[in-house]
């Protein structure tokens, strides 16, 4: 039997258990919303980079599915790249599309600065 591809030691139907990895988050003024970076995002972008692409015109905020906004930016090229979420903080209400000129007025007329992480908040004890 020829194995190439196949994954060693897992059992047919097991799933490994998924790691919950620490957002980037950053709080959008007085919105109570938050921006977190995309994975693949994070660590790379700091509290200006963040400001400079929520205040890009080419970025843009829409619905998706679930309870939060995606974020996108457009290349140069025209390509169109998922950078991140834009969630509701801790609270129950889902976003949709009709938060998004809301949330784009929060942004531009407030701080954006990073959010509490659970290590910082933990030291504040």
């Amino acid at each position: 039997m020829k194995t190439t591809g196949m994954r060693k030691n897992t059992q047919a139907g097991v799933v490994p258990a998924k790691v919950s990895k620490p957002k980037e988050r950053y709080i959008l003024g007085e919105s109570g919303c938050y921006f977190e970076t995309a994975e693949y995002l994070m660590g790379k972008l700091g509290v200006e980079k963040v400001i400079d692409l929520l205040h890009n015109p080419v970025t843009t905020i829409a619905p998706c599915q679930g309870d939060s906004l995606k974020v996108n930016f457009e290349t140069e090229a025209g390509e169109t790249k998922f950078v991140g979420f834009i969630t509701n903080g801790d609270a129950l209400i889902p976003l949709d599309a009709s938060h998004v000129d809301a949330i784009k007025e929060h942004i531009a007329d407030g701080t954006i600065l990073p959010a509490v992480t659970a290590d910082e908040l933990v030291a504040m004890f």
